[in-house]
């Protein structure tokens, strides 16, 4: 469980020049990507977890909206951000993973001036299959497709979840004999509809009420499964009295964490970066007093403690470890990315002759 720290040391890990963005922990801890305008338009990026080795993934020309890691931290995926059909792009890393070893197209949509957007994306936890949520002019379904290493097209993706209606926010279980997808549905787009929560396996079967839109009385999407697959949570973002639920995988023991909270800006996957890794604690942003502040809770609702505030909106927090936290923050004006350790591991680290890899990261 996260450290219970009364204060935090707070500092930066990436302020190069440009906005530093999105911010997503590799699942073995050693890798953060991110994304960066430093060139003029936002592009992947990824930099060793002591600071050293950054370097820039691809050079997409319209930009890149987002990055999530395959489980077995080899993959990335990504949206391209601005151009239109915004198609989904895959890429694998070196054995290294300093260099770019593959790219390839998953969708191919054709050219359309309407909004055409995949995600929130994510790999199953075995690999076999991507989910995504493909939007077509504010509507999007899930769809799911076997992942290989070439170009597929939009075509291939098959459609899951219920149709006439919204299905957004797919979340994969990890740590389950049967894959189960979970995901949000709601039959309209305005923030008023609430949604139902549900599950689904990733072949279409099994299509189950979680939780009632009675029960969420919420617009929801985002939905993240608990490292151990036994809890599913769930939020609306920018919406700053929507609040933050968390429920068994069953569908009982709803839990309400912050009404005033929510996970704003953030493509939030099953990987355990918003769980603590025992499954007991969650970080996340909660909008007060004119911004967004970095928060800790127990999965139980307990135990709120503050991360990280300033005059500016700390978001998109994630997990490195269980006590270590990273966010963006425009605190100085544009979008940087700080790491935040509570006091006692401070201390733990200069100890145990960690002053390098703490001056690397105020460095970086």
């Amino acid at each position: 469980m996260p450290a219970h720290a009364q204060s935090w040391t707070v500092h930066p890990f990436v302020d190069g020049p440009g906005n530093q963005m999105q911010p997503v922990w590799s699942p073995d801890g050693r890798q953060l990507a991110y994304i960066s305008d430093e060139t003029g338009t936002p592009q992947p990026y990824i930099i060793n977890a002591d600071g050293t080795g950054k370097w820039q993934v691809t050079n997409e020309p319209d930009g890149v909206s987002g990055a999530v890691w395959s489980y077995d931290s080899q993959y990335l995926l990504y949206n391209e951000y601005t151009a239109q059909p915004r198609d989904l792009i895959k890429v694998r890393l070196s054995p290294e993973r300093n260099s770019v070893a593959g790219r390839w197209n998953l969708t191919n949509a054709p050219t359309t001036t309407l909004t055409l957007g995949w995600g929130p994306v994510q790999y199953s936890p075995d690999g076999s299959t991507i989910i995504a949520s493909r939007a077509y002019n504010g509507w999007p379904r899930m769809r799911v497709i076997e992942d290989r290493d070439e170009d597929t097209t939009e075509g291939e993706w098959t459609p899951i979840g219920r149709d006439y209606g919204m299905s957004v926010g797919a979340t994969s279980r990890p740590q389950a004999e049967q894959d189960l997808i979970a995901y949000a549905y709601h039959s309209n787009y305005y923030p008023s509809i609430p949604s139902e929560l549900r599950t689904i396996q990733p072949g279409g079967q099994g299509d189950t009420l979680l939780l009632s839109s009675s029960q969420t009385n919420q617009h929801i999407n985002r939905v993240a499964w608990s490292p151990q697959g036994d809890a599913v949570a769930f939020s609306y973002s920018y919406v700053t009295d929507a609040g933050i639920g968390v429920v068994n995988a069953d569908g009982t023991g709803l839990i309400w964490l912050d009404q005033n909270a929510g996970f704003p800006e953030q493509l939030y996957s099953a990987l355990p970066d918003i769980w603590s890794s025992d499954g007991e604690s969650l970080v996340y942003s909660a909008y007060e007093d004119g911004c967004w502040n970095v928060y800790l809770i127990d999965r139980d609702g307990t135990d709120k403690r503050l991360v990280s505030s300033s005059d500016g909106d700390d978001q998109y927090a994630r997990f490195q470890d269980d006590s270590t936290v990273y966010f963006q923050t425009n605190r100085s004006g544009d979008w940087d990315i700080y790491v935040a350790v509570p006091e006692p591991a401070t201390l733990a680290l200069l100890a145990l002759g960690g002053l390098g890899v703490l001056m690397k990261r105020r460095r970086a």
